[in-house]
């Protein structure tokens, strides 16, 4: 007898809170997750919208306008959430995570990730506006996180660094004092971005170059990734 709707695995249903142009969610999509993608900016949910309609995605990805602190989904309604460089943004980020952990299903996937308090302090030092600049509006450092993240309900299960790229493209910006638009896109000084991609992709064509990467990772990322699960 063939296999009814019912016995067929249905897809994972994946939150992306705070999905800016929407890169991540789309690469959930290519996985096989069914996409709800919010972000409290319109413009940039806009832009969202229209990559996912050149990669023919709108079929398996909704975008939704929403404040991540009050977010418009009943209990339970995901089994996986990503929330990546948002909680730096917010006003309180208890109320984020506590809105994350009643969406997301018991035993659901969140994965997040923070600016590291060293990338924080050393580009804040480099340039004082840095924070104001990026809208940050605190610095975490990782127990801090970790401890957060525990008492709203979440179990963490692995912690790393990451964006070893993301370190040293801001830390020339940040001596060229780079005004931007908050989710990476740089608003001046494009001669300089493009050099800094043109000297990465060189390094990434040397041998043993993925593993200079992992040290980076190690000695200077730009964010703290966590794994964690909903208890």
């Amino acid at each position: 007898m063939p296999p009814t709707t019912s016995d067929r695995e249905r897809p994972r249903r994946t939150l992306d809170v705070g999905c800016g142009r929407g890169e991540l969610g789309l690469a959930q999509v290519d996985r096989g997750d069914e996409v709800v993608a919010i972000d409290i900016d319109f413009d940039r949910l806009t832009q969202a919208a229209r990559r996912a309609g050149k990669n023919q995605a709108l079929g398996r990805m909704a975008f939704v306008r929403a404040d991540a602190a009050r977010l418009p989904f009943r209990p339970a309604s995901f089994d996986h959430a990503m929330c990546f460089e948002l909680l730096e943004h917010v006003d309180d980020p208890a109320v984020v995570l506590s809105e994350l952990r009643r969406v997301v299903a018991a035993g659901a996937e969140l994965e997040l990730s923070v600016p590291t308090w060293r990338t924080e302090q050393l580009f804040r030092l480099i340039w004082p506006e840095w924070l104001a600049v990026c809208t940050h509006r605190r610095i975490f450092r990782r127990a801090m996180m970790t401890s957060l993240l525990r008492e709203r309900g979440f179990h963490v299960d692995h912690v790393e660094g990451r964006y070893f790229y993301w370190a040293y493209f801001w830390l020339f910006h940040c001596f060229a004092r780079t005004r931007h638009d908050g989710t990476g896109r740089t608003d001046e000084h494009q001669s300089l971005t493009r050099v800094l991609e043109g000297v990465w992709d060189w390094l990434e064509s040397l041998p043993g170059w993925r593993l200079c990467a992992r040290i980076g990772n190690r000695v200077f990322p730009k964010s703290v990734y966590f794994r964690c699960h909903a208890g």
